[in-house]
């Protein structure tokens, strides 16, 4: 006999049915195994995923947002009436601290 899945009544050997409770475990099973992990294993892999955009959001603003060398806030620097991007540029370049141990 052709296995069609649950097109037909499931049948055991030769033309014997399933019992009720075999056909209710078959099903029960399906689901918790085809919607309920998944769902699991897809929420895990997209948590995942969002916890890496944030990591990746976190240092992108640092860099833009914290000087490498001394590690002050830009907004200290403007609260204090300093420009950010001179002090970056002139005062604690990275690549003349980079220049000099070479």
């Amino acid at each position: 006999m052709a296995d069609y899945g649950f097109a037909v009544f499931p049948f055991w050997g030769d033309n014997m049915p399933l019992p009720e409770i075999a056909v209710v475990w078959n099903f029960t099973y399906i689901i918790v195994v085809n919607v309920i992990l998944t769902a699991i294993f897809s929420g895990i892999i997209i948590d995942s995923f969002s916890a890496q955009r944030m990591a990746a959001e976190f240092r992108k603003d640092e860099q833009i947002n914290v000087c490498f060398i001394c590690s002050i806030e830009r907004e200290d620097f403007e609260r204090y009436g300093t420009d950010f991007n001179s002090h970056i540029k002139k005062d604690h370049n990275m690549w003349n601290y980079i220049k000099k141990k070479i």
